[in-house]
């Protein structure tokens, strides 16, 4: 029986993102292995990438302070490394524990960005819905891959404080 196309690209989504946690969780080097389907095929049309994903009018040359210099002894910085997070999600100033995730986008300067993502909603109302609920707004030329759930109640108060301080 042959399933429709839609049908398929919502189980290479799902089969992606189980990958995506197994390589998290699991991966010594903290860098997820090439998305691959059954048998060795690579995901159609997914290219990875460790350049931010901005509009051109948000591109701009990173401030001499804020996410650059960001210490990893922040608490939200270890949660951030703590959690899958950093599989997906790059952030320049922890990009040696590992925070070189590709699938997402970079979250260098996502306060910055996150001012202006979504008309009449500040930075911080921003970031909580998209670690709440993710598919609210998928970031252009992103895909809705990022499960709802991965942040504990009890430390997303630390982490949407620490995400806040990437300006």
């Amino acid at each position: 029986m042959r399933l429709p196309s839609r049908r398929i690209l919502i189980l290479a989504a799902g089969a992606s993102v189980l990958a995506l946690f197994a390589a998290a969780c699991g991966s010594a080097s903290g860098t997820p292995p090439p998305l691959t389907l059954g048998g060795g095929s690579q995901i159609v049309g997914f290219t990875a990438t460790a350049t931010p994903h901005l509009p051109k009018s948000e591109a701009t040359t990173p401030p001499a302070t804020g996410g650059a210099t960001q210490p990893a002894s922040d608490p939200g910085a270890k949660l951030f490394l703590s959690l899958p997070c950093k599989a997906c999600h790059t952030i320049d100033s922890l990009k040696s524990q590992g925070a070189t995730g590709a699938v997402g986008p970079n979250l260098t300067h996502l306060a910055t960005a996150a001012e202006t993502r979504k008309a009449g909603m500040n930075a911080e109302a921003y970031i909580r819905e998209s670690i709440d609920k993710p598919g609210a707004f998928i970031v252009p030329s992103f895909f809705d891959a990022m499960p709802a759930g991965l942040v504990p109640a009890g430390d997303m108060d630390k982490l949407v404080a620490y995400l806040l301080t990437l300006k």
